[in-house]
Parts: structure tokens; sequence; C-alpha cells
């Protein structure tokens, strides 16, 4: 899985994906297919009310449409496309993923389906890489 975003080594290249995998998830061959779907849907549920926040240390500047973050703490930074940008935009620690689809999906007049697994690839990546911080539930 690969969010879209890279991190921009000092060369100016694109570092290396760092989620790809050969390999499928183990956890879901040890799963019942019900408990697994039960199990989804309840997660499901919970994740589509997280709130995302961008870590404070996390400087970000808009150039022609795609973003280039800075992580003060580490040095490293990022470039995001135009898709990452938008879902990027929306992490203001107002709005729930579910209002993140949304958005994104109006301004890119792109369909929820299309816009589902990259929302959920860049949120995983950038709280993974320490750029969001614990993301609150809001109660719904």
């Amino acid at each position: 899985m690969w969010c879209g975003c890279r991190p921009i080594t000092q060369s100016g290249d694109s570092a290396p994906k760092p989620f790809s995998t050969e390999e499928g998830d183990k956890e879901s061959e040890v799963r019942s297919a019900s408990t697994h779907d039960a199990a989804c849907e309840a997660d499901w549920g919970k994740m589509m009310r997280l709130v995302p926040v961008p870590h404070p240390k996390i400087q970000g500047v808009a150039l022609g449409g795609e973003t280039v973050l800075l992580d003060l703490r580490t040095g490293r930074s990022y470039r995001l496309n135009v898709l990452g940008t938008a879902v990027w935009e929306q992490c203001t620690g107002a709005a729930t993923l579910q209002d993140i689809h949304r958005a994104v999906n109006a301004r890119l007049h792109m369909s929820i389906e299309q816009v589902h697994d990259e929302v959920v690839s860049f949120i995983t990546q950038w709280s993974h890489d320490g750029l969001l911080i614990q993301a609150e539930i809001v109660r719904g």
C-alpha cells in the first residue's frame, strides 16, 4: 500500500515505497469469514468517526496544487500529490474521516469508492510517520 506521499531524498528522488509487501496479511487467514466481517464493520464505523489532527511540528506549503510538508523534528520532507493535498487540507482537527471523504469527493469530483482507499491509505501512512497525532473519536 502506498499513500501517494513521497519522502524526498537529498538527491531529490522519491524514497522507496515503505508499505509495499509481497505477502498478504496473515491475520486475515486466521480469522473466520464471519468473525472477520463483524470485526471489520465495527472497526469501520469507529474509524469513520476519527478526527485526524496534524502534529504541531509539521509545517506545510502548497505549491501548484501539491503540498510539501516538513517535519521540524526530523528534517524529513514529504511531497503530496493533488489528492494528498486535498486530504491534508482537511486534517485540521475538525473533520472526521467521513467528512474528509465527502470533501475530497466534492473537490476532485471522484466517487466515494475511488476516494475511500486513498484517504485511508494517506491517514494510515501519515499516522505511522508521525505527521498526525492520536486522532480523537467523535461520539455519534
